[in-house]
Order: C-alpha cells, then structure tokens, then sequence
C-alpha cells in the first residue's frame, strides 16, 4: 500500500510540476494529496487527536498556498504534517 502511494505521488508531482509546468496553487494540491496519503499510509494518525488536529491545520495551510503560494504557508504545512505524524 505504501509503495503504491508512494508511486501515485511521484506520478501527480510529475504531471503537475513537471510535465505541465504548472506551479503555485498545484503546491497546494500537492501538498493535500500528500496529507492524505501520510493518513492512508499510518492509520495511526486517524486514532490520535493531537495528529488529527495537526493534520487540520497542514490542510489549512494547504488551502492558504492554493489561495496564495507563499514561502510561510509551504514552510507551516510542513511543520505541521511533521507534527502529526510524529
């Protein structure tokens, strides 16, 4: 599972960062597509309240760097999933 996870990541960034060439918002994307496979791959992080609720907020910054690709949104998404799945 998590080798086909990780195999569906590598396709998605290289469709949309560089086969496309599209940037910016698709970081966004990219970055809620990553969330989500770090939920499918560790099922613990559905169980424990404390990741749940920084997976939440990685999601937020997810949406702030589809609103606007900034270099905090990219750098509090990444504090935060590191968060969650510690």
């Amino acid at each position: 599972m998590k080798l086909a996870l990780a195999a569906a990541l590598v396709a998605l960034a290289d469709q949309t960062l560089f086969v496309r060439k599209l940037s910016f918002g698709w970081l966004g994307l990219f970055g809620a597509a990553l969330a989500l496979a770090a939920v499918l791959a560790n099922p613990a992080l559905r169980h424990d309240r404390r990741a749940l609720i920084a997976l939440v907020f990685a999601l937020a910054m997810c949406a702030a760097m589809i609103w606007d690709a900034a270099p905090l949104p990219f750098l509090l998404f990444w504090a935060a999933l590191g968060l969650a799945i510690l």
